[in-house]
C-alpha cells in the first residue's frame, strides 16, 4: 500500500467542536488538577520564592482545598483562572496558619499585566502543547501504522527541510517510500489531528462552551499559530 493509500490507519476521530466535556462537570476534579500540576508547582514557585514551600503548599492545595468541591460560580469560569485565584488564597492561608507575614507574593490575578501573568500563562500554554503531544504519540503506538505523529515530529524539528527532503527523511524513519506529495497530505491530516486534540484540551479548561469564548482563550494564549491556516479554511 502506498503511503497516500493509509487513510484507513489514521486515528482522527469527528471535529472536536462537537465534545462537550468541560472542567465544570467533572466530578474528581483533583484527579484533573493533575494534569497541570506543572505550570500549578511553577506558580507557586515564581510567588513565594522558594521551591520547597512551593511544593508543601501544593500538595496542600491538591489534598484539602479541592476536595471540598467548588462553588457553581466558580465553576463557570476557566480552569486556570479558578487555580490561579486559588492557589494565590493559599499562599495566603499558609502564611496566617504560620502567623507570619509573606515576604514575597506576587499578585497573580489575571486582570494584572504583570511578569507573573505572563509565565504563568506561558506555562499553562506549554502544557497545553505537551499533552497535545503526548497523546499524539498515544495514537501512534496504539496504531503504529498511521505515520502522523512521525510527519509532524519531523516537519517540526526540520522546519527549513523542502517536502523532497523531509519526504527522504520519512522514508528512512519509517522505513517504507514516501514521496513528497504523498508527505505533504500526511503533514495536512497530522496538523489537523494535532489542531484538534489541541482544543480539545482548551475546550476542556473553559467554563462555556460557545466558540467566542474558545477562540478568545486561544489568542490569549498565544496558540493562533497552530490553529490559524486550519480554521481559515473551515477544517476545525
Amino acid at each position: 500500500m502506498h503511503p497516500s493509500d493509509h487513510t484507513a490507519n489514521d486515528p482522527s476521530s469527528p471535529p472536536l467542536r462537537d465534545v462537550s466535556t468541560r472542567w465544570s462537570s467533572i466530578q474528581n476534579l483533583d484527579r484533573f488538577a493533575l494534569r497541570y500540576i506543572d505550570p500549578m508547582y511553577r506558580l507557586l514557585r515564581w510567588k513565594v520564592g522558594d521551591e520547597d514551600l512551593a511544593r508543601e503548599i501544593l500538595q496542600d492545595f491538591l489534598v484539602k482545598a479541592l476536595s471540598r468541591g467548588i462553588t457553581p460560580e466558580q465553576r463557570r469560569g476557566r480552569f486556570r483562572d479558578y487555580l490561579s485565584k486559588s492557589l494565590s488564597n493559599a499562599v495566603i492561608d499558609h502564611y496566617r496558619r504560620e502567623q507570619r507575614r509573606p515576604e514575597q507574593v506576587i499578585d497573580c490575578d489575571m486582570d494584572s499585566a504583570s511578569e507573573i501573568q505572563q509565565k504563568w500563562r506561558d506555562a499553562w500554554t506549554q502544557t497545553l502543547l505537551d499533552r497535545s503531544w503526548s497523546e499524539l504519540e498515544r495514537q501512534h503506538l496504539s496504531q503504529p501504522a498511521w505515520a502522523g505523529y512521525a510527519v509532524l515530529k519531523i516537519a517540526t524539528e526540520n522546519p527549513t527541510l523542502d517536502s523532497e527532503a523531509a519526504a527522504g527523511l520519512a522514508t528512512r524513519q519509517l522505513k517504507r517510500p514516501y514521496t513528497a506529495a504523498a508527505y505533504r497530505q500526511q503533514l495536512s491530516r497530522a496538523r489537523r489531528r494535532f489542531a484538534e486534540v489541541l482544543l480539545g484540551e482548551i475546550r476542556m479548561t473553559l467554563g462555556g462552551t460557545d466558540e467566542d469564548s474558545l477562540w478568545d482563550e486561544v489568542r490569549q494564549l498565544g496558540l493562533m499559530p497552530y490553529l490559524q491556516e486550519l480554521r481559515d479554511l473551515g477544517d476545525i
